[in-house]
Formats: structure tokens, C-alpha cells, sequence
């Protein structure tokens, strides 16, 4: 996974996203495990 991506998801987990990138984010979600494996780790950090 990219750094704009985690960026992304870090931003998405804080409601700092556009309608647009919580489309795109959730897309993500659906289809990629480690994308889903990243906000995890990003949830437990907060």
C-alpha cells in the first residue's frame, strides 16, 4: 500500500474525507485485505 492511500484511510478513519474519497475508500475496503489489515493497525493506534 501506497502512502497516499494510508493517508487516505488515516483522513477516512477522522471523517476528513470527501463524499468522493469515502466511495473510493470503501471500494478499497471491500476488495483489498490489506487495505482492510491498514486501518485496522490504524484503528488500534488511535
Amino acid at each position: 500500500m501506497n502512502e497516499k492511500m494510508r493517508m487516505l484511510l488515516s483522513a477516512y478513519l477522522d471523517g476528513q474525507v470527501t463524499p468522493e474519497e469515502r466511495l473510493t475508500v470503501e471500494t478499497l475496503l471491500q476488495k483489498d485485505a490489506a487495505a482492510r489489515e491498514e486501518l485496522e493497525a490504524l484503528r488500534q493506534w488511535r
